[in-house]
């Protein structure tokens, strides 16, 4: 996934967005509504704690603070806030879980250099 073409610009769904379909933008974007749908960025996703997504998610970046239901992948970090709800499979480089979040899924992480258990 590439950088933004947009950088410093912020697409953002109020809590009273909802919207049925596909969402592809080339910038940041933070959701406080619902979506049903596939949705792809180039730059960072934000889910506020009111936010929910069903379906498919592609992003550079995520910080998840809501509900997703889908499998969700990070070209570079994804973080699952305390208040998080994920039911879905996950595939990122950098993966954090705060204390609280709820993670119901499979998870890969796409390290380019993975070291060994030391023994």
């Amino acid at each position: 996934m590439s950088k933004p073409n947009n950088p410093g610009q912020l697409t953002t769904l109020s809590s009273a967005t909802k919207i049925i379909g596909d969402i592809n933008v080339d910038n940041d974007i933070r959701i406080a509504g619902s979506i049903k749908g596939k949705l792809v960025t180039t730059g960072h996703l934000i889910i506020e704690q009111s936010g929910l997504v069903e379906g498919e998610i592609k992003a550079n970046a995520a910080t998840i603070a809501g509900k997703i239901s889908g499998n969700i992948e990070t070209t570079e970090k994804l973080v699952l806030e305390a208040k998080a709800i994920l039911i879905g499979d996950i595939k990122t480089k950098l993966l954090v879980i705060e204390d609280g979040a709820t993670f119901n899924g499979n998870c890969s992480t796409d390290s380019k250099d993975p070291k060994p258990v030391a023994k």
